[in-house]
């Protein structure tokens, strides 16, 4: 009798193999990324911040791959007092029984009110240098925490998606204490992206927006975070919002203040680092034409991302931002 052909069985054996070890390492791989979207959203009581993971020796790097970066819940550890500002501490109550806490700085004689927040995994002492400028300007300010931060509730954040509302919150408090004050929202990347969601989904309307390194969208930002790093930007960053989203309970393919910048109507200051790697100068370009308002674009030469810009070139920034609240 005829052998048998045995290729196709080795054909199928090798098929199924291959097929158990793509699908493990799809669980694997998801898993991994399913603990790095918790670690990056819900800060601990100790921990560091992630773009320092690379300069931790290797084990601590695998460590790290395995059980997620640990970010250390943000804390204010200076005061308006250390810039010598007189302040008052508030607090702003929400709907849920949460609660903001506020540095409210006092002008004698205020033009207006800064309303202002910080970016991802900040504190609002981030926020004191430009507190104090706005001083000098003649502007009151209200130096808030978004919640997962500081003295205010809770200890994870949403990369403005939540933060959202806290903005909102915090000008409704402000509308109601200062209706006489034209107020100024400032936002620091994160907190840029929140101002401008809020302005968009919640009709926050100010006399005007200053907003510091604002990413168009939060999925480029994020491929541009991998990128940084040499790691694949993509499907790294799609896998790691999507499961980041699933455990907060939001949409954050969704969240993109290019889309939101329609709302803006109002006059809007934009301020970026010449080299930012996160935000590329085509989609700082494109958020700037998006704004539906008058738009100042100013750069910072040889600065990345961060701010606020007025640590790396002060007279600079202070010459935008005065010339900005002059012109409202």
């Amino acid at each position: 009798m005829p052998t048998p052909n045995r290729r196709p069985n080795r054909f199928r054996t090798a098929l199924a193999a291959t097929a158990r070890f793509v699908l493990v390492l799809c669980v694997v791989l998801n898993g991994l990324i399913i603990v790095q979207a918790r670690a990056a959203t819900h800060f601990v009581t100790t921990g560091g911040r992630p773009e320092l993971v690379l300069s931790m020796p290797l084990h601590r790097q695998v460590a790290a791959l395995i059980t997620g970066v640990p970010v250390a819940r943000p804390e204010n550890r200076t005061t308006p007092a250390d810039h010598y500002l007189p302040y008052e501490t508030v607090m702003i109550g929400l709907a849920d029984g949460e609660q903001l806490e506020a540095w409210h700085v006092s002008q004698p004689q205020p033009r207006g009110i800064a309303l202002m927040f910080v970016g991802y995994a900040g504190a609002k002492e981030g926020a004191l240098t430009p507190a104090a400028k706005f001083y000098q300007f003649g502007y009151n300010s209200l130096v808030v925490d978004f919640r997962g931060a500081g003295g205010s509730s809770r200890s994870d954040q949403t990369l403005g998606i939540r933060e959202a509302d806290d903005v909102a919150a915090a000008f409704a408090y402000v509308r109601a204490r200062w209706p006489e004050l034209p107020v100024v929202l400032y936002g620091i990347s994160m907190g840029g992206a929140a101002v401008l969601r809020a302005v968009a989904v919640a009709d926050v309307q100010p006399a005007g927006l200053v907003l510091e390194a604002v990413f168009d969208e939060l999925l480029t930002t994020t491929r541009h975070r991998f990128d940084a790093l040499g790691l694949p930007g993509s499907p790294v960053s799609e896998l790691l919002l999507f499961w980041g989203g699933v455990q907060l309970g939001l949409n954050p393919f969704a969240h993109n203040p290019l889309e939101y910048a329609a709302a803006a109507e109002m006059p809007v200051l934009l301020l970026y680092g010449e080299h930012d790697p996160w935000i590329l100068p085509a989609e700082r370009d494109a958020l700037a034409a998006a704004m539906a308002g008058p738009t100042t674009l100013v750069t910072f030469a040889g600065q990345g991302h961060g701010g606020p810009y007025v640590y790396s070139d002060a007279p600079r920034w202070d010459a935008a931002v005065r010339a900005f609240l002059d012109g409202l």
